[in-house]
């Protein structure tokens, strides 16, 4: 490995380990996002609005709020792993131990198989439920009064779309990630 392939290595590593951190804090934010606003929120709607809510919430973005949960959570300890087998390249390689980096590269490999296998799927899903999010306020203003409290009303005009572009950031993070480890595969 010649010095300038060694720099970019590390720079890259660099900027992958700081998006998987962004990503492993994102998921978590998403899961609480989903549980405490949108799930623990449904509770307060009146029960015909939380049912076609609830409905209309699986049928557009292809999971009820317990798979969602479930989707975030798995999405975090992958993005946990990836960090984990990133870091150990990067001291890897700034130790100048660059005879191990193709067996590190292959751990990492390892740890993002799940991702990369799944990369489709995922940025698939979170779009669905990007979109949903970005159209509840057109939803919510045709909710009759009295079915849904005011501050309910509020978060999903005031907030909804805040959290549809906080998902869309999350979702551009997600294909950096994809990309950059895509890229370290090279350096084999």
């Amino acid at each position: 490995m010649n010095k300038k392939e060694y720099v970019d290595l590390l720079a890259l590593l660099e900027s992958l380990k700081e998006i998987c951190s962004g990503i492993t804090a994102g998921s978590e934010e998403l899961k609480d996002r989903l549980t405490t606003g949108l799930k623990e929120g449904m509770k307060h709607l009146f029960f015909f609005i939380r049912l076609i809510v609830t409905r209309d919430f699986e049928s557009s973005t292809g999971m009820n709020f317990d798979k969602w949960i479930e989707f975030a959570d798995k999405l975090s300890k992958n993005f946990e792993d990836i960090s984990n087998a990133v870091q150990e390249l990067y001291d890897c390689h700034s130790k100048g131990k660059l005879e191990r980096t193709p067996e590190r590269i292959d751990e990492l490999e390892q740890a993002a198989k799940p991702f990369l296998e799944s990369y489709e799927d995922t940025i698939r899903s979170l779009s669905k439920l990007q979109k949903w999010l970005a159209e509840l306020p057109n939803a919510t203003k045709s909710v009759p009064p009295g079915f849904m409290s005011a501050e309910d009303k509020r978060w999903a005009i005031e907030e909804s779309p805040k959290t549809s572009a906080d998902l869309q950031k999350f979702i551009e993070a997600l294909e950096e990630a994809n990309r950059k480890i895509l890229i370290v595969k090279n350096f084999k």
